[in-house]
Parts: structure tokens; C-alpha cells; sequence
């Protein structure tokens, strides 16, 4: 790159990194990656703050607080190389709970123990504290308070090489975002993945680049964003992260700021991404696990998916339960993963009162196929075991375990389109409707009606149209009683 290249991209860098400054995110303006170990791929101070702060029993067993300076430090070093270990243990779900276990996500949300020879083992919790979805548990959110989040510039990840990450997002001290920065005046894009395949391999002394270590990485140039959650090489696959312009491919101009920075703005603001960590971030098994693989893979939400959940959940905190809402998703772009997300969000939602919004989440789809997939995605997600009630996964009549799920209440209930009607006087006001508008006979996505000044609601859905080239149109009423959709994504 030539010096001029260099100071474009640095004079990009300083701009994100102010941005997230301002944005809730620890930045030490001047300061690249001193502190930062690149042996551990650790950020030992912050990871050592929030164990000795929010564990102090724990963390006194790890480090004694009466042990000489060097003691201390030999046990400090220990403890963070427990840390590593733990983050590249083989991530797992936990049959009775649903929770991931190991990994980088079984590490953050449930924590690890510690074991030592000749003294008495820690156990350790969370290493990140999740914002509460009941806003009256002040405590809690005091807590959530306390993460450190620090994006560092320039961060090594070899040991044996002097090779940088232009960015790199630590949550406590543990790395979960890397970012390679270009900028359209003299490279794309393109050049940012072509650097991730080629000049960021993984391997066991890069810890950092290791499938499972970091949660999702970031190419960003001024236009576009794309995104991975596993670096292998040239196999790495890359997928879009662009809010899409007309329709199509890329991000539309913002005046006076680069196109992508609702990147570094929006999705990556304090509080977004710890709703990302917690309610998004998921760890998928391989349905036929192979040796010497992880056994799986990290998914992160892709921006169109994001935008429709939290569009939908911003809407209904300001206005109730009752909505109707439109969403479209083209061919294979994550569905029935948009729809798990969103009804896991709206069967925990709390209102500003305390009060839970939703009795129940009914998703209802058109085929059996879809309905599984459904099921699959949702039973997936973080802690929702148990939350997940299919009609008809069990033999029996369907209709009848509809029913008794619906009664119970405080479920995702999974049905087909040919179950729905048969106990539809069954629903209340209260209920909430996600169907999958997965193809040309499913159902659009919506809420029931307000209860009033609406009429008596209709029955029936709208349906998803194809024209005679195979390309969606976007249905605009419900083909029963006319009425549109309150609010379109």
C-alpha cells in the first residue's frame, strides 16, 4: 500500500474507532495493542477485572491475595491460560437445559471452573452480564454496566510474525469481533476478503483466526460489509452484511458518512450488541459431527434479519401488542431463522410496567417441511428448552395438543396452516401470529389486529404472489378483508 493508501485507511479506523467511543465502547485514542497478548488472544487487564470483580471469592482462590507480587503473577498467568483453553474447549448443548456449553458462547454465558493441583478449585460465572428484558430489574441492568467493551487497533495475532487486524472488539477482555478496513478511493471490499482467505489462515499459534475463538469477522469498505463466523483458508465463505439498495445488492448513500456506517453506529452500538450476544448469537452442531472438525458452527445474524426483529420488537415496546406486520425475505436468505428469533423475542417481551406483552407465540406455517425447520431453529436458540411446543411432533390429534398448549400458555407453539383454522376461536386478542411467507402458498407475517377502534379480526392471511418469472410481489392486503399491513420491513 502506498503512504497515501495507509493514511486513507488509518483516517478510516480512527473514525470507527471514535464512533464506538462514542457509542459506549472503551477506546484509548493513540494506543494500539500493547496491552493486548497475542500469544492468549486475550486481553488479560479487562479479563482479569471482571473475574476479581465480579467473582471475588472465586477469584482469591485462583490468586491469593496474601501471595507475594511474583506468586500473584504466575497464578494471574495460569488463570488466563485456563481462560484460552476454555474458550477452544468443543462447544456442546446441554441436553436437559439447551444451554451451549464450551466455546467461545459457552464460556460468555455460563462461565468455567478451575481447577489446581494442591489448592481449592474456582468456579467462575458469565464472563459477560446480559442487559435484562424486564426493565424494572435495576440491578441487573447495573450490572450489565460493568462490561468492559474495548475495540483495539492494530491487534497482532501471530506470535512468530508482526502481522496486524486493523480492528478487533473485545467483550471483558475476550476477543468476539475482527475487522479489515479498506476504503473505495484505492481498494474494495473484495480486497478485505481476499486478505482474510489468504493472509489470515488460521492455525493453533494464531488463537485469535482459530474457527469458534471470535464470533463474526467484519470485511468493511466505505460501501460494503460482509461477514464470516469461521476463517478456513480460501473455503472461507463469506456472506453480505449491506441493508440493500432498491431492492438489490450494496447500501445506499448517507450524506456527510460513509455508506457503511450503520455497521459501527447501529449494529455494533453498546447496547445492540449485547442483545446480539444474547438473544442472536447461536452455536448450530453438525447434524453428522466428522472428526477433527468443530462439530459445528457459530451463526450471527446477517443485517436484513437483525433489522426485521428489531423493527418488530421497537414497534410493539412502543405501541403494545396487536400489530400487523409485513416481512419479506427473498429465496434462502434465513426465514424460518428470522422467524425463530423474532418469536423467542416476543415470548420474553416485558413491557415498561413489568408486565409480559405476550401469552403465547403461535407460528403457524404451510407444510410440514417448514414447520420442522421452524422447530429445528427455534429449539437452537439459547435457552429455549422447553419454551418450544410442537402440535403434531408426537402422534396424536393435532388439534387437541394445540388446544391444551395454547391454555397452558407461556410457549412458541409450532403448528401447520391445515391445524390453525380448526381452533382459531380458541386465540385471544392477546395471541401473536408469525407465519413463514416461504413461498407462493405461505402465509405473510403478521400480528393480529388491535382489539379496538379495529374491526373483528380476519381469518385469513395474505398470501406471498410469484410472477411468471419466478419473482416475488409483495402482497399489499389480506385477499379476505382488504385491510394492510401496519408496518412493512
Amino acid at each position: 500500500m502506498t503512504n497515501t493508501e495507509i493514511t486513507r485507511e488509518k483516517t478510516h479506523e480512527s473514525a470507527i474507532c471514535n464512533a464506538l467511543a462514542e457509542r459506549g465502547w472503551t477506546y484509548e485514542d493513540g494506543k494500539n495493542d500493547q496491552d493486548w497478548d497475542r500469544r492468549l488472544a486475550l486481553y488479560p487487564a479487562d479479563v482479569l477485572e471482571w473475574l476479581s470483580t465480579q467473582y471475588p471469592e472465586e477469584y482469591a482462590k485462583a490468586v491469593p491475595a496474601d501471595a507475594t507480587e511474583a506468586t500473584r503473577e504466575v497464578a494471574q498467568r495460569k488463570l488466563l491460560e485456563r481462560v484460552a483453553e476454555q474458550l477452544e474447549s468443543k462447544t456442546r448443548k446441554d441436553p436437559q437445559s439447551g444451554r451451549t456449553l464450551g466455546g467461545l458462547l459457552g464460556t460468555l454465558r455460563e462461565g468455567f471452573k478451575y481447577a489446581q493441583v494442591g489448592a481449592r478449585s474456582a468456579s467462575f460465572g458469565p464472563i459477560v452480564a446480559f442487559p435484562p428484558a424486564n426493565p424494572l430489574l435495576e440491578k441487573v441492568a447495573e450490572r450489565a454496566g460493568e462490561n468492559i467493551l474495548r475495540v483495539i487497533r492494530q491487534v497482532h495475532f501471530d506470535p512468530a510474525s508482526n502481522e496486524t487486524i486493523d480492528l478487533v472488539l473485545t467483550v471483558n477482555g475476550i476477543p468476539v469481533v475482527t475487522m479489515e478496513l479498506k476504503t473505495d478511493s484505492t481498494q474494495s471490499v473484495a480486497h478485505a476478503r481476499k486478505q482474510y482467505r489468504e493472509d489470515r489462515l488460521p492455525n493453533p499459534t494464531r488463537r485469535l483466526l482459530q474457527p469458534g475463538r471470535a464470533l463474526v469477522h467484519f470485511a468493511v469498505s466505505n460501501a460494503e460489509v460482509y461477514m464470516t463466523t469461521a476463517l478456513k483458508g480460501s473455503d472461507t465463505y463469506f456472506l453480505p452484511f449491506n441493508r440493500g439498495v432498491n431492492g438489490g445488492a450494496g447500501n445506499p448513500p448517507i450524506p456527510g458518512k460513509s455508506e457503511t456506517s450503520y455497521l459501527w453506529e447501529e449494529v455494533l452500538e453498546r447496547d445492540m450488541f449485547l442483545r446480539i450476544l444474547r438473544d442472536f448469537a447461536v452455536w448450530k452442531p453438525d447434524a453428522i459431527p466428522k472428526r477433527g472438525t468443530p462439530g459445528g458452527k457459530l451463526i450471527f445474524p446477517r443485517y436484513h434479519q437483525l433489522r426485521a426483529v428489531e423493527r418488530v420488537t421497537r414497534d410493539v415496546t412502543r405501541r403494545g401488542a396487536g400489530g400487523r406486520y409485513l416481512i419479506e425475505h427473498s429465496a434462502g436468505s434465513g426465514k424460518t431463522k428470522t422467524i425463530a428469533w423474532l418469536a423467542l423475542r416476543l415470548i420474553r417481551h416485558v413491557a415498561e410496567d413489568g408486565q409480559k406483552t405476550f401469552d403465547s407465540v403461535i407460528v403457524v406455517t404451510d407444510r410440514t417441511a417448514l414447520d420442522t425447520n421452524v422447530r429445528q431453529d427455534m429449539q437452537m436458540m439459547e435457552a429455549s428448552l422447553g419454551l418450544v411446543a410442537s402440535v403434531g411432533e408426537n402422534a396424536g390429534a393435532k388439534s387437541p395438543q394445540l388446544r391444551q398448549a395454547i391454555e397452558e400458555g407461556d410457549h412458541i407453539i409450532t403448528c401447520t396452516l391445515q391445524t390453525f383454522p380448526h381452533v382459531l376461536k380458541l386465540l385471544e386478542d392477546e395471541q401473536d401470529l408469525v407465519g413463514d411467507a416461504a413461498g407462493a402458498s405461505s402465509p405473510t407475517r403478521r400480528t393480529p389486529p388491535r382489539p379496538a377502534p379495529a374491526p373483528q379480526r380476519c381469518a385469513n392471511y395474505s398470501r406471498m404472489s410469484n410472477s411468471t418469472r419466478g419473482r416475488s410481489t409483495r402482497p399489499t392486503t389480506c385477499w379476505n378483508c382488504g385491510r394492510r399491513p401496519s408496518l412493512s420491513l
